[in-house]
């Protein structure tokens, strides 16, 4: 089993690593513009003569590197609001925060995503909040529910009769035991961060142009499938790959897919 997710791993960042390794060029050829997939341009060229391979990954690059940030800023979101909601139950601090977790599993996704960008408007900026602010929500309640149950632990206890303060009994006590799993569950939402940064990106609302990225070459290849057709096909492939690499790397952590608990896949 370890030596399964060893492989798995080391072969994911592996093939991460290799897109910052590979050099990168726009370099605008209008002689060159939709040239099929060949052997100096393996993905084809764009509208402008771009090679597109270049342009995929240098948009695999952004979009994982702002999904990555968001979807580590909402496990340490998550580990705080859910740790606070678990631990203080009973109290208003904890009430507040089950309520705002509940918000976010409640209100439909279109409208919470429309009063997102109404608020913070569109750019590389907001929609990193807003991919933080959509997806928080996931592990804070795992988080909740992880440490109603240490509640009861006899760790939890001894630590409570030795007289600790709450914030030494979770710091020291319950995020050992609780971080380590809460961080496997998260990765289930990480390609669907991936995914919405896509979709924000694709619908204009992420890195302004003429930065690259999957969800606006998809956007701009659509424009020209019927003459273009590797345009949108190769960043799409791109999108799957890495999604599927996540969710491969999740599967070699729980040995089984997890069904999503991300709510805009709930809809």
């Amino acid at each position: 089993m370890m030596r399964t997710l060893l492989i798995r791993s080391v072969l994911l960042l592996a093939t991460i690593g290799l897109l910052w390794l590979v050099p990168v060029h726009h370099d605008v050829q209008l002689d060159q513009r939709l040239q099929p997939p060949s052997a100096s341009h393996w993905m084809g060229t764009d509208d402008l003569g771009r090679d597109l391979a270049a342009r995929v990954t240098a948009g695999c690059r952004l979009s994982l590197s702002i999904s990555l940030l968001a979807w580590a800023a909402c496990l340490g979101l998550g580990l705080m609001a859910g740790g606070l909601a678990g631990y203080w139950a009973d109290h208003w601090i904890g009430k507040l925060i089950d309520l705002q977790i509940s918000i976010t599993y409640i209100i439909p996704f279109t409208v919470f995503l429309i009063t997102l960008l109404a608020l913070f408007g569109p750019g590389l900026a907001p929609a990193y909040l807003i991919l933080v602010l959509l997806a928080w929500a996931a592990p804070a309640r795992q988080t909740r529910a992880a440490v109603l149950q240490l509640k009861s632990s006899r760790a939890v206890t001894a630590a409570w009769s030795f007289g600790y303060p709450p914030t030494r009994v979770i710091r020291q006590v319950m995020l050992p035991q609780l971080f380590r799993p809460v961080l496997i569950s998260s990765l289930a939402v990480l390609p669907e961060i991936i995914a919405l940064d896509a979709g924000l990106s694709f619908l204009g609302l992420g890195a302004p142009p003429p930065t690259p990225t999957l969800g606006k070459l998809i956007n701009d290849g659509i424009s020209y499938y019927s003459i273009a057709w590797w345009m949108p096909l190769f960043p799409v492939l791109a999108l799957m790959v890495i999604c599927w690499a996540v969710r491969f790397l999740f599967a070699g952590f729980t040995g089984r897919p997890k069904q999503s608990s991300f709510p805009m896949y709930r809809r």
